[in-house]
């Protein structure tokens, strides 16, 4: 329908008459809109045709009605967004659902406590951790208290409250949380549930981030072979334990068994996600290590530069994420004999994780260390030396 006539056909109604008709439409879309949506790819064409009649009505709906189907059109299409490489867009949206079911259940309801998760989930993914950490404390406490400590929801809130705690530099903290998630999943599920695969997964990213890569391999070979055994082979859970068992890999001196893992993670989350997604740009990047490491740094920089365009594209100029991928296209530049050309970037990326993160981050002492070595390089070593000190 053309707009003006959408806009006089408003007019003509009564608020009243126009929130019910809202309240039809929510009811309709509900009947259509499948609810299960993260890594379920069959969800998502559904999704994809709506979402401009979802965004519609979403935007001509009262700020404070408190609709159950209010509140579940804003909590699933949060969720899609956020599933597709768009927190910004659903962190409005999770944050209404919130207020939605505060104002119904009160402020200590497991409801209360799965749209603090959400919020802090899209938080995080936005570089917000700091911000996300204390919805994260908050939500494990409603359901510790609901529900007791083993609990599969319980778990769920160990874990986000454990990734809050690894990016923000503390994965030390983060180890107890992941392994006791883990437990708790073991118990409930059985050992080959995909839960209990990603509770491996994020437990060996831990030990992984801790310098214990050796440790961290096998639970990752685990973990992978259950979302293979679960999804098939072209799953994007495939894609993220594909992603994480050829890190560990590189780590361990093993670049050229973890490309072809890389290559294949990168096909399955171009083909669910498309060209842009911010997964596709984390698997170009991993490509582009393993390439750099094997000494054909020329080959990994046009794939470190796609996977910053994507980046900057979906997080915007000073996200941690384009402090990673400008960290990694000067690191190839540095590697093919440009540290000039690296320099820019490198100071870059510093500016951004110290204001993301603080003067005190691990990443920031990364940025340190690679501006240094550059500056060390082009001669400047009297300029280097309070970086390499700080760092």
């Amino acid at each position: 329908m053309h707009r003006l006539v959408q806009a006089a056909t408003r007019r003509a109604m009564s608020g009243e008459v126009r929130q019910v008709r809202a309240g039809t439409l929510i009811r309709l879309l509900r009947g259509i809109l499948p609810e299960d949506i993260i890594r379920n790819l069959d969800a998502w064409p559904v999704w994809r045709v709506y979402l401009p009649h979802v965004s519609a009505v979403l935007g001509h709906t009262d700020a404070d009605a408190t609709d159950d189907g209010l509140f579940w059109l804003c909590d699933r299409t949060g969720t899609y967004l956020h599933e597709h490489g768009q927190p910004a867009a659903a962190l409005p949206l999770y944050t209404r659902a919130l207020a939605i079911n505060e104002a119904v259940y009160g402020p200590d309801h497991p409801a209360v406590a799965r749209d603090l998760n959400n919020q802090a989930e899209a938080l995080a993914t936005l570089g917000r951790a700091t911000d996300a950490l204390p919805l994260l404390q908050r939500a494990l406490a409603i359901d510790e208290a609901v529900y007791g400590p083993d609990h599969p929801d319980v778990a769920i809130d160990l874990n986000n409250q454990a990734e809050a705690l690894a990016t923000l530099g503390r994965a030390t903290d983060a180890l107890p949380l992941y392994t006791r998630a883990l437990a708790i999943d073991e118990a409930v599920y059985g050992p080959n549930h995909p839960d209990v695969a990603i509770d491996l997964n994020n437990q060996a990213l831990a030990l992984y981030t801790l310098g214990r890569a050796t440790d961290a391999l096998p639970l990752l070979q685990r973990a992978l072979a259950i979302h293979e055994t679960v999804y098939g082979p072209d799953h994007p859970a495939v894609a993220r334990g594909l992603n994480n068992q050829a890190e560990a890999l590189a780590t361990l001196g093993r670049a050229t068994d973890a490309l072809p893992l890389y290559a294949r993670a990168l096909a399955i989350n171009e083909a669910a996600y498309g060209p842009d997604h911010p997964n596709v740009a984390t698997d170009l990047n991993n490509q582009a290590e393993a390439l750099r490491t094997l000494g054909r740094a020329t080959d990994a920089l046009p794939l470190y530069a796609r996977a910053l365009a994507i980046h900057e594209a979906v997080y915007g100029p000073d996200h941690p994420a384009v402090a990673r991928g400008l960290n990694n296209q000067a690191l190839a530049l540095y590697t093919l004999g440009r540290a000039t050309d690296a320099l820019p970037l490198y100071a870059r990326a510093l500016a951004i994780d110290e204001a993301a993160y603080g003067p005190d981050h691990p990443d920031v002492a990364r940025d340190l260390n690679n501006q240094a070595e550059a500056l060390r390089t082009l001669g400047r070593a009297t300029d280097a030396l309070p970086l390499y000190a700080r760092a």
